[in-house]
């Protein structure tokens, strides 16, 4: 009898993980493809560049601040900092962070998203078992973490310096955090009202384990226990010491922990009611205030949490960035290598490193609020498919002055957060001493550089949204080459014309370089016609929902 029961929860099954990745599939090659894609080519760099005695000593001094620990991890092996232990401290964090990202990420969207747009409804009135569409979602979200971590297993492989059990382990360390994670969203897909909130409550949870491990190393390189890393999936991957000293058990934490995860998901997914949740409603306000009756206000109503995390962020990381800057100058007059990666001579001070160092600084700030932009512009399709912009449209709101509003204010939204994580950097760069005082001035105006490329990155965001609303993923791809190309085209004597290739990188972020006017009037540009496009199709063209 419970053999029956339980084949009839699971009826359609199959045919549903088939629907699943056909109906997904753009979205899941770019995840398998970009991960891994990114990652195994910067291993050369890695070689090249930090690959001497001096550079790897330099860059173990670098990874033993506090600083190096916060973004790295507890520093295992950097008295003998090899190619592999190297990998493990600066890498495997954040492939960690972004496996996770991408099983928050299409879990909700399988789940809680389907529902939003009633979808899931209508597969229910089919001969399909209660559990069968939560299964399949997570049946091919883990198949997909799995896949891309044996990309990058598997890949890792072709480096000699790399020794292969180990490039198998920190596979199935990066494969164990996404499976975690894989099952914190499907559990919050079951508590959250919208996909939204169940994508945030996701996020929340990476930004506290995230945190946990952060403190956790850092008491622990400081002489304590640690043990607060011991609370974080993310913390599990680097107890498992892989190039240094393996050890294997600690890897299989984040098994279990989805597993169980896995479990109280669909025990929850059980005694729920479709589209209800499990945490209560919170509802506003019964009448609106006239501030949010026009289309802007509405937006950033729905935007601002999401900005206030992104900003947060971005103000961390540069407020974090000032107090390796003295270790680094140091690192770099002595590590040839590096000193050609960044343009610079034997003899220069402090000051043209600390300068070329903010170029890296300021590039990868604006590439995280470029994040938030490609996110809060997409946010107007998940509206379109929800039926929201249909109902936006029934009021006395035209279509461009609906989707003006969320160009506007996405990338005011944008720029402002650029400009709190510059001025976090560059109150780092005024405390630091040993810094010549006209290197902060150099800093803000490289700030000020990358506005033009943050507002064509808002506006490539909203021409996918309104021309080609089926392939918004399309705009990830031009945010993430700026962060590869500068760390590639040096150690690989890539052409200058290759940083054209994208919003941000098309004009130079170093400070003490010239201006490039032409470069920046191109990008402002290139989104003026981007918009007019957006905004002439979007007038057109039929909604989704």
């Amino acid at each position: 009898m419970a053999t029956r029961a339980s084949t009839r929860e699971l009826a359609g099954f199959r045919k549903l993980v088939v629907g699943i990745v056909r109906r997904n599939r753009l979205r899941l090659v770019i995840w398998l493809v970009a991960v891994p894609g990114v990652t195994l080519p910067s291993l050369g760099a890695y070689g090249t560049v930090f690959g001497t005695e001096t550079g790897a000593k330099g860059r173990a001094l670098i990874m033993a601040t506090p600083t190096g620990t916060i973004f790295g991890g507890p520093g295992y092996g950097l008295d003998n900092y090899t190619m592999g232990a190297m990998v493990a401290n600066e890498l495997l964090i954040w492939l960690n962070v972004t496996i996770a990202l991408a099983a928050i990420l299409l879990m909700v969207h399988l789940t809680r998203h389907e529902e939003d747009t009633g979808r899931l409804e209508l597969v229910g009135a089919a001969a399909v078992g209660r559990a069968a569409p939560l299964t399949a979602a997570l049946t091919v979200v883990a198949g997909e973490v799995i896949l891309i971590s044996l990309a990058l297993g598997f890949g890792m492989m072709a480096y000699p310096e790399l020794a292969k059990v180990d490039c198998l382990a920190l596979g199935l360390a990066v494969a164990a955090t996404g499976l975690t994670f894989t099952g914190v969203g499907a559990v919050m897909a079951q508590l959250a009202w919208t996909g939204r909130a169940a994508a945030g409550l996701s996020c929340a949870v990476l930004g506290v384990a995230y945190a946990l491990r952060a403190v956790g190393d850092t008491l622990a390189v400081q002489g304590g226990s640690g043990w607060a890393s011991w609370l974080s999936p993310l913390g599990w991957a680097a107890q498992g010491r892989i190039w240094v000293n393996l050890r294997w058990w600690p890897l299989l934490l984040g098994v279990a922990c989805g597993a169980a995860l896995t479990v109280l998901a669909l025990i929850l997914a059980g005694r729920r009611d479709q589209g209800a949740a499990i945490l209560p409603e919170i509802h506003g306000p019964a009448r609106a205030d006239k501030a949010l009756k026009q289309p802007s206000s509405l937006v950033w109503r729905r935007i601002q949490a999401s900005f206030l995390a992104w900003s947060f962020g971005v103000v961390a990381v540069g407020a974090a960035m000032g107090p390796a800057m003295g270790s680094l100058a140091d690192y770099v007059r002595d590590n040839p290598a590096m000193m050609e990666f960044f343009g610079l001579d034997k003899s220069d001070g402090i000051d043209p490193i600390a300068e070329a160092f903010s170029g890296m600084v300021v590039l990868y700030l604006a590439v995280i609020m470029g994040a938030f932009g490609i996110t809060a512009m997409n946010q107007m399709h998940s509206d379109e498919l929800t039926g929201l912009v249909a109902r936006s449209l029934e009021q006395p709101v035209s279509r461009d002055k609906l989707l003006g509003a969320n160009e506007l204010t996405v990338a005011l939204s944008t720029l402002l957060g650029m400009g709190l994580g510059g001025v976090a950097y560059y109150g780092a760069v005024v405390s630091n001493r040993e810094l010549d005082p006209g290197v902060a001035p150099a800093v803000a105006e490289a700030v000020l550089r990358s506005f033009p490329g943050l507002v064509a990155t808002v506006a490539l965001a909203s021409f996918l949204v309104a021309v080609l609303p089926r392939l918004t993923a399309l705009s990830w791809p031009f945010l993430a080459y700026p962060a590869v190309h500068q760390l590639l085209s040096t150690a690989s004597d890539w052409p200058a014309w290759t940083r054209l290739a994208a919003p941000l990188s098309a004009a130079s972020l170093t400070p003490g370089t010239p201006f490039d006017w032409r470069a920046s009037i191109g990008l402002f540009a290139v989104a003026a016609l981007l918009i007019s496009a957006a905004h002439q199709r979007f007038r057109e063209r039929d909604l989704l929902a």
